[in-house]
């Protein structure tokens, strides 16, 4: 299983006999992600508490490292050509110093007897990882000899252990991914799961670390949560959510948390949702209870409304042309009601050939307070 392959890759290791006073054994489960069928994830519980304390509460979270998601979302749609790809099992190929891997301990039963392990490298469900594991990717371009292209991917276009990276030129992208692949492997970090809408760097990679070798017209490969369309460039949101017989508040507040909009372009339709909720809220309903008729027969309009989102579609590349070839503005809007308020901002291009261009970069909308305010 999960824990064998641990155990093989050299991630986790026979825990020694020790009389260290930093000793600690961590609880761990297996955690089933329903949009990954057939994938598991070992998570050790590094928040599980023993006479109210825990491995996290001892440790330091460090630094927050890790980029906005919004910020590499938005550096992904500047240019017209992109590539996504992410870190091979990212955490493992930390080294953790010898000296701290007794507070990593764990049990696992082998042939009816219980065997103790230690973990040499670092977990999911640790407060420290992300911070650390962050800093390790971009010491790894720290040197001199690092070309100032590669350095700007590996600490700009990375989320974490997925990089999201987009260029105005094609063999800028090719040389870009192939260098970035070549760096980083020397420090054993190995990129894989490629998805590119430049054929010529595809064709480049070994078939076993593309994820869209054939570029098939419905294929939605998933960017930080965001589908996006590779054949025609475009970013598709999709909504399947279930028509119910009654709703409560509490099933309402489910279904708005569900979906995932990180750049505000649903918003004008999730802020309906919003208000229907609130609109609960301030009939003071217990959590449990159905909604009145009236309510639900509005939240039913919406989540119909919602359903119809999967034939939307919008453009990944806000800036078709060279920045060099075209004169750029934002334009930023915003507006409010005694309902809800929301900004949003759109991106203008003009060519030197007078080509206009317009796209909406994100949006953001939000209900107003239940407080009425003036």
């Amino acid at each position: 299983g999960e824990i064998a392959k641990l155990i093989d890759e050299g991630y986790a290791e026979i825990a020694p006999p020790t009389s260290s006073e930093r000793l600690w054994y961590l609880p761990h489960h297996l955690v089933l992600n329903p949009k990954k069928p057939g994938k598991l994830r070992v998570v050790f519980d590094c928040a599980a508490r023993f006479r109210g304390e825990s491995l996290n509460d001892k440790c330091y979270q460090g630094p927050d490292l890790v980029n906005k998601l919004i910020h590499v979302l938005i550096r992904f749609r500047q240019g017209l050509y992109a590539f996504s790809c992410d870190v091979e099992a990212m955490y493992y190929q930390i080294l953790i110093p010898p000296s701290d891997r007794d507070a990593l301990r764990f049990l696992w039963c082998e042939n009816g007897s219980v065997v103790e392990y230690r973990m040499t490298r670092h977990l999911f469900g640790g407060v420290w990882c992300a911070s650390s594991s962050t800093y390790a990717l971009r010491e790894s371009v720290s040197n001199d000899d690092v070309h100032p292209q590669v350095r700007d991917v590996v600490c700009r276009s990375f989320y974490v252990d997925d990089c999201l990276h987009s260029a105005d030129s094609a063999d800028q992208v090719v040389q870009l991914a192939l260098d970035t692949k070549e760096v980083l492997m020397q420090h054993g970090f190995r990129l894989t799961k490629y998805i590119s809408n430049v054929d010529d760097l595809i064709h480049a990679l070994p078939p076993s670390e593309v994820e869209n070798a054939d570029k098939d017209l419905d294929f939605f490969p998933s960017v930080l949560g965001v589908k996006w369309n590779v054949a025609r460039d475009l970013f598709r949101f999709t909504c399947d959510l279930e028509i119910p017989d009654f709703v409560t508040r509490r099933q309402m507040l489910s279904v708005v948390s569900s979906i995932y909009d990180p750049l505000g372009l649903l918003s004008p339709a999730t802020v309906r949702g919003k208000m229907l909720l609130q609109e609960a809220v301030r009939m003071k309903l217990p959590w449990d209870q159905p909604v009145p008729h009236e309510l639900f027969r509005e939240w039913k309009h919406w989540l119909n409304c919602m359903n119809q989102v999967g034939e939307l579609c919008i453009e990944r590349c806000i800036k078709p042309w060279d920045e060099s070839e075209c004169a750029l503005e934002l334009h930023h809007f915003s507006d409010a009601s005694e309902n809800a308020f929301g900004s949003c901002s759109y991106l203008r291009c003009v060519s030197r050939a007078g080509q206009l261009s317009v796209h909406l970069v994100m949006s953001k909308g939000k209900v107003a307070p239940v407080k009425k305010m003036t």
